[in-house]
């Protein structure tokens, strides 16, 4: 019985972790609260996966959100985004 309750405490607390320090989008408003740090830009085949490639440059880069200030679609998706 122990050893399930361990299991399971495990589960949670290891999901809540990797949810924590996952970059977040913001708005223009709350960017100006915000120190930005650098510009990330990136491409991929759809909007949507270009969104995660911005967010995960973000995450490797440890900042906690960022604005995507552009983003066009030609042959592929590419865009840029201010990280804070």
């Amino acid at each position: 019985m122990f050893k399930v309750k361990l299991i399971n405490f495990s589960a949670i607390f290891s999901s809540m972790l990797s949810t924590a320090f996952v970059a977040k989008p913001v708005s223009g408003l709350q960017a100006e609260k915000l120190n930005k740090t650098d510009i990330v830009s990136g491409s991929a085949d759809t909007l949507s996966e270009l969104e995660s490639v911005l967010r995960d440059k973000t995450d490797s880069r440890g900042a906690t959100a960022y604005r995507i200030t552009s983003a066009s679609t030609k042959n592929k998706a590419s865009g840029t985004a201010i990280i804070y």
